[in-house]
């Protein structure tokens, strides 16, 4: 009997463990996000990239998703936000459609979903590579203050 209290004190632990990080499943497992698509794997500098998540329970309000380059070590939210070239915040979000501009340097980087924005930690990622370059070289595309518009302008 007390084998039972013992074993079920620790499948109750992990299952508020994991609740408290990303969330379960029905049957007290972790999730694992795994519905992180890219609409493709390589783009050109500058490219439009857009990124579908499908998230099997909702991510708190503060988890985010950002562009970082593949040589930085996986794992630590807070190295993931030193090291993004841009990001956008999932407010909760489970299902979405969000749009980056790829980097305008060649290279590998990922995709990198974090689970929190304070002491939190990367639960899933994917690859791409940016090559070549822009059609017109005199053409670059920048942010504005609104991560979903962009102009366009041209290099003098």
């Amino acid at each position: 009997m007390r084998e039972k209290i013992v074993l079920l004190g620790i499948g109750f632990l992990i299952i508020l463990e994991c609740m408290l990080q990303i969330g379960c499943s029905e049957n007290g497992h972790p999730i694992t996000i795994s519905a992180l698509k890219l609409d493709k794997t390589e783009y050109l500098p500058g490219e439009i990239i857009t990124i579908t998540i499908a998230s099997p329970v909702r991510l708190q309000e503060d988890a985010w998703i950002g562009i970082v380059p593949s040589s930085v070590p996986h794992g630590d939210e807070m190295r993931n936000d030193i090291n993004a070239l841009s990001c956008q915040y999932l407010f909760g979000r489970r299902r979405t459609t969000l749009m980056f501009t790829a980097p305008n340097y060649s290279g590998q980087y990922d995709i990198r979903l974090n689970n929190s924005d304070i002491n939190g930690r990367e639960v899933a990622s994917v690859s791409f590579t940016v090559s070549g370059s822009s059609e017109n070289p005199n053409v670059f595309i920048f942010r504005t203050a609104r991560q979903e518009s962009f102009r366009y302008g041209i290099r003098l």
